[in-house]
């Protein structure tokens, strides 16, 4: 319907609003205009800690080597993302390049041997349970997920909700595995706070996955207490190589910011983070 408006006349702007497919059909018939640029929404795969199986480290370092990031961006999302490295983007003051789990199947399957998960006669080692939304972009992505997981001989039973039952299972910590993404909060390193803090489990925060190390704790509190910003970003450095070791969560992708407007908007720039800011130095031209 956006594109449909957008093709009429009768709108001149949609931002982060249509599918890679759609972007990519707009670009080739050339009615529109097209601007892409990095940004900084963080998409994730969140597991819960508390589960026997996810509890241990080696298994989410075995799912995150599992995944192939780079071809789930050329193919599901058409180059409109680059790879994570850290819940902050690299727009960001604080972020650290902490090191990226690369696909390595092999990898994975010699993590799961250690972790004393062995193939059966079926090939399978064990069953999670991937909680999806009803959207089709996301189901598509958690089908991709099923099928490279399958392979280092993880078997992902993927159930899926209405948005509204999905994010309150979510927000409640009731899942083994999902997917999600942060919009805008990511950017200040104060996000480390609200979701891998000890303290800020359901209820109290989004610490969904009830992730609990105590140096991440002290880390965190020492952060927000120093106020010199170079011993902020040292602090900062320590907390993001830990998780990216831990994996609480296993690091995604950033979205790239793809704006399609009318030929009659003009001085267009679109911000990292993907508001509307730009609004107020564009003009029309009648």
């Amino acid at each position: 319907t956006r594109i449909l408006e957008l093709r009429k006349g009768s709108a001149d702007v949609a931002l982060n609003a249509s599918t890679a497919d759609t972007v990519e059909t707009v670009r080739r018939k050339g009615e529109l205009y097209v601007q892409q640029s990095p940004g900084t929404i963080y998409a994730y795969i969140g597991m819960n800690l508390r589960d026997p199986i996810l509890k241990n480290v080696h298994v989410r370092q075995a799912i995150a080597h599992a995944i192939d990031r780079e071809a789930l961006i050329k193919y599901l999302w058409r180059d409109e993302a680059k790879l994570a490295d850290s819940l902050l983007p690299p727009q960001s003051w604080a972020h650290t390049d902490a090191g990226k789990h690369t696909f390595d199947p092999q990898k994975a399957r010699t993590l799961l041997d250690e972790a004393g998960y062995r193939s059966g006669h079926d090939g399978i080692r064990f069953r999670l349970t991937m909680k999806t939304s009803t959207e089709e972009s996301t189901r598509l992505m958690a089908a991709v997920f099923q099928q490279q997981l399958r392979d280092v001989g993880i078997a992902l039973d993927i159930k899926t909700f209405e948005p509204a039952t999905f994010l309150s299972d979510i927000t409640k910590g009731e899942f083994q595995i999902y997917s999600l993404r942060w919009i805008g909060g990511n950017e200040d390193p104060d996000m480390f706070d609200l979701v891998f803090n000890s303290a800020r489990t359901p209820p109290r925060g989004a610490n969904r996955g009830f992730y609990r190390n105590p140096r991440v704790d002290a880390l965190i509190e020492q952060g927000n207490r120093e106020t010199n910003q170079e011993k902020r970003r040292q602090i900062y450095a320590e907390l993001q190589r830990i998780v990216a070791d831990e994996l609480p969560y296993i690091n995604l992708w950033y979205y790239d910011n793809v704006l399609l407007h009318s030929k009659r908007m003009a001085d267009v720039e679109i911000s990292p983070s993907g508001n509307y800011n730009f609004l107020k130095t564009a003009t029309l031209k009648h």
